[in-house]
């Protein structure tokens, strides 16, 4: 048995814990899910603090800034880097630049 809260357990195979559940996921949806704001902003920050330094690293490599939302942009900054990415620079493909050794397309999955 595994307890939920003070009123609720999960009990019994895997296959009934969604009937256990289902009155813990009504009453979130109707009375909602309470959030520490101070801890998600906190979170929020220290993302965004982490995705700047991954974003400064990344144009220290490629030379010259460029936008990481755009995918075109990241193609041509690799293939300037002289990877082949082929018709697009999905995951995949950023997955085998990495183990290739392009330190550039390893901070832009750590940025993504």
């Amino acid at each position: 048995m595994i307890k939920i809260s003070d009123d609720h357990f999960i009990t019994g195979k895997l296959e009934t814990i969604e009937n256990d559940v289902t009155p813990i996921i009504k009453q979130l949806n109707s009375t909602g899910l309470p959030l520490d704001i101070r801890t998600v902003e906190k979170i929020r920050n220290q993302y965004l603090s982490y995705q700047k330094e991954c974003a400064e690293k990344i144009f220290e490599l490629a030379g010259y800034k460029f936008d990481l939302g755009k995918k075109n942009q990241i193609e041509s900054v690799l293939k300037k880097e002289g990877f082949k990415i082929g018709k697009s620079a999905n995951k995949l493909v950023m997955d085998r630049l990495t183990r290739e050794g392009s330190s550039l397309s390893a901070l832009i999955k750590k940025y993504r």
